[in-house]
């Protein structure tokens, strides 16, 4: 099984078609509190038509401690923060997300197939 991180470079080079990358992408940054900032943007994916995830885990992001992942659907981006320890953590909520998505976008499909 591939990283989090590795999946995340395939992922991107996989939505890169000569345009979409010019003006969307992915960043990550880290924040003073300390940890890290994720954001990706969906505008012309097949991902933008769906809703995004709603995930608060550990240790609230406002209080003490470096416990917690914050990932949730913001516009046409995913967006989250986590603790200095928990970037893999965030990406792999994010990775399930995704997966998510292909399963149900593979359904439909399937379902159109048959049809």
């Amino acid at each position: 099984m591939t990283s989090n991180l590795e999946w995340l470079q395939k992922f991107y080079l996989s939505l890169c078609d000569g345009e979409w990358e010019h003006g969307y992408g992915f960043t990550i940054d880290n924040c003073d509190n300390p940890g890290w900032l994720f954001k990706f943007e969906l505008t012309d994916t097949v991902y933008e038509q769906f809703a995004g995830p709603e995930i608060s885990l550990g240790e609230h992001q406002l209080e003490e401690g470096h416990d917690w992942v914050v990932l949730k659907r913001e516009g046409t981006s995913i967006k989250g923060a986590c603790g200095p320890l928990k970037l893999d953590a965030l990406l792999g909520e994010f990775r399930g997300w995704i997966g998510n998505v292909d399963a149900a976008l593979e359904s439909e499909r399937s379902l159109s197939a048959q049809n």
